[in-house]
């Protein structure tokens, strides 16, 4: 988008577990799609990427100052459904964008119980937020009023970048991290989403 400072977006999280299974069980496996530049994903409901990652192009289409956020990767009994995970592991919020060396408008890392922060040099109320084990990342602030309401993050999915699709998007997860947002000269980086573990 003719801005020079484009920003990492955080890693994904790591998760271990231990299930006994017998003979006839059946499991359903998402492994998450990396963060796309400038893509809406392949395989999935409102623009998200597999795995859950929040798109960067919500709004406009205008979407060449962020990437898009990771997706989540797990394992869940008989079909992909929040009330049948047992064991995500969450996806890192994409990457945002600055138009001047000051900015640090990086992508938060997947939980963990929560997923990490996004980070933006003018204002952390601008950063996406990283999801919990409860709720989607809290929304981030900026000069508009979005994000639409399918593109918030939630129950296995990160949420769009807050301001014409100028952030980083949030990560996918057992909950997703919430979008970046626009204020000044810097594009924020997206939360990271949680990972979870069932507790058998």
């Amino acid at each position: 988008g003719g801005w020079g400072y484009g920003y990492t977006g955080g890693g994904g999280g790591y998760v271990s577990g231990k299930k006994t299974v017998t003979i006839g069980d059946s499991f359903a496996i998402v492994v998450g799609e990396t963060s796309a530049y400038s893509s809406y994903g392949t395989s999935s409901i409102d623009g998200r990427g597999i795995g859950g990652g929040g798109p960067n192009a919500n709004i406009d289409g205008d979407n060449q100052y962020g990437s898009g956020g990771g997706g989540y990767s797990g394992v869940f009994t008989s079909s992909v459904a929040h009330a049948n995970a047992l064991i995500i592991a969450g996806g890192g919020g994409g990457g945002g964008s600055a138009n001047n060396a000051a900015g640090t408008e990086k992508g938060g890392a997947g939980g963990g119980l929560t997923g990490q922060d996004g980070v933006s040099y003018y204002n952390t109320a601008s950063a996406g937020k990283g999801g919990t084990q409860t709720s989607g990342g809290a929304l981030s602030s900026g000069w508009s009023s979005g994000p639409i309401a399918q593109n918030q993050p939630g129950a296995l999915k990160g949420g769009s970048p807050r301001d014409q699709s100028y952030g980083g998007g949030g990560g996918g997860g057992y909950y997703g991290g919430s979008g970046g947002a626009y204020n000044s000269s810097y594009m924020a980086g997206g939360g990271g989403g949680s990972s979870y573990t069932h507790s058998s």
